[in-house]
């Protein structure tokens, strides 16, 4: 009997939390006054333009612990259109943004005969420019696009060594005006390459080539890291002093690992003999062997204390009708939700 009564007790007290946990995500604040109508709106403007087939949009903190006052608004238009001069009156409509917000948008652009189809930000002119040249090349399968970087899927009959070529000529050399790196992610399978317009170098590029057809390799990962002058031309937020020049990195999932490992050491890393950036560090095997490009592991050189590159990836929100949210539970006295007609209909 007193065994059930804990039980009872217990069971009690997990319910009392979990309503007190509901109550505190119900006493969330309110996103910006006027912001939902406005978004509202937006979205009724944008959902009209010729050649949008339907918009979507939300509401939410960009973080509800430590900066719960900054709030994000993010739109996703969807085009029933292939030509790109629909981002251009996108852009125009939504410029105007969403009152007490910080908007981000994304266009997603199908495809057409030889244009490949694009997920890109049009209030970035540049971006949209770029993209109508990189979406029209035989080795593009798929992109998206960004102010800050692009992904390219590509198509099977293509080496990354070609195709980095190729985008090193359409985007054209590196701005010495910024201490952004421009980035390009090259993709096909488990294959994903980030290429700058100095890294990887030609021997790591033939090299990933060769792995990237080997069928022992299950993933293959490679950062390009930064440049020593790209790092001298930024300033370490903490301290004020230049930042340290972030070492690139290769990461390969791959049985058996000793042909590969010492394979890499053996293969020229250019940029650090040219003493331009950091070695190129590897790692196989979720870290079971690890080295460095070019240097053997008896080497008595181990590279510059720098600290190794990392990648994120942000997992794509699912696409829905205008909802407001924070990183607490939903509450239904805070949602709000606007239905949009099916693809191709418009409002009155």
């Amino acid at each position: 009997m007193g065994a059930r009564r804990r039980t009872r007790s217990a069971a009690a007290i997990a319910t009392t939390l979990g309503a007190l946990l509901a109550l505190a995500a119900c006493t969330m604040p309110p996103p910006p006054h006027g912001s939902e109508s406005a978004l509202a709106d937006l979205i009724a403007d944008v959902d009209r333009l010729p050649g949008v087939g339907s918009t979507e949009g939300e509401i939410r903190q960009f973080d509800a612990k430590d900066d719960p006052d900054n709030w994000l608004t993010s739109l996703r238009v969807t085009a029933d259109t292939a030509d790109l001069a629909v981002a251009e009156r996108v852009r125009r409509t939504a410029e105007r943004g969403v009152t007490g917000t910080t908007l981000q948008v994304t266009l997603d652009v199908p495809s057409a005969r030889k244009t490949a189809p694009v997920s890109l930000d049009p209030m970035d002119r540049r971006v949209v420019g770029l993209a109508g040249r990189l979406r029209t090349r035989t080795f593009v399968r798929q992109l998206w696009m960004t102010p800050t970087g692009s992904r390219i899927g590509l198509v099977r009959d293509v080496s990354f060594s070609d195709a980095a070529k190729r985008v090193r000529t359409i985007t054209g050399p590196e701005p010495t005006n910024t201490s952004t790196t421009r980035t390009t992610t090259l993709s096909r399978g488990d294959v994903s390459v980030d290429v700058t317009a100095t890294h990887p170098g030609r021997a790591l590029m033939r090299m990933i080539d060769t792995l990237a057809d080997d069928h022992h390799v299950e993933r293959l990962y490679y950062s390009p890291g930064t440049t020593y002058a790209d790092a001298a031309r930024a300033l370490d937020d903490a301290s004020g002093l230049p930042a340290v020049a972030d070492r690139p990195s290769l990461s390969i999932g791959v049985r058996p690992l000793g042909d590969v490992a010492e394979t890499l050491a053996a293969t020229t890393d250019e940029a650090a003999d040219a003493h331009r950036a950091p070695r190129t560090a590897f790692d196989l095997g979720s870290g079971a062997v690890s080295g460095w490009l070019g240097l053997p592991s008896t080497h008595p050189s181990r590279g510059m204390p720098v600290r190794t590159a990392t990648h994120r990836r942000v997992p794509r929100r699912p696409r829905g009708s205008l909802q407001t949210s924070t990183t607490a539970p939903p509450c239904s006295a805070r949602s709000s939700s606007v239905q949009q007609p099916p693809p191709g209909s418009r409002r009155p």
